[in-house]
């Protein structure tokens, strides 16, 4: 029976929510996320992680919001597993690291 668990994490990137939404979704596809889709104000992106072979699934909900200059992300991944690995590590991160090893942002984060 697969274990679900979730994940919460916030990050702070350069540039606009209007220029960063659009590289997060471009990442998550470039990562293999399916069903990629964003919000048509620019705030939200959501993706579906679910390879043909393998035993992580899931899905990451990429929620945007401007902090001064720099954008604040809220990532929210739930995730299964169907084996005991689940208990020494998080599926939900193991999702997260997916978007975040191929995700550039539009600029540095500005003081």
């Amino acid at each position: 029976m697969p274990v679900t668990k979730k994940y919460d994490r916030d990050m702070v990137v350069g540039g606009t929510p209007t220029v960063n939404a659009p590289l997060a979704a471009q990442a998550l596809e470039t990562a293999g996320f399916k069903k990629v889709k964003i919000s048509a104000d620019l705030t939200q992106v959501e993706g579906v992680w679910k390879p043909m072979f393998g035993k992580l699934w899931g899905d990451i909900s990429l929620t945007f919001a401007a902090d001064g200059e720099n954008t604040r992300i809220h990532l929210h991944s739930r995730a299964a597993v169907d084996n005991v690995f689940t208990l020494v590590e998080s599926p939900g991160a193991r999702i997260f690291a997916k978007f975040t090893d191929v995700f550039k942002p539009a600029a540095a984060v500005s003081a």
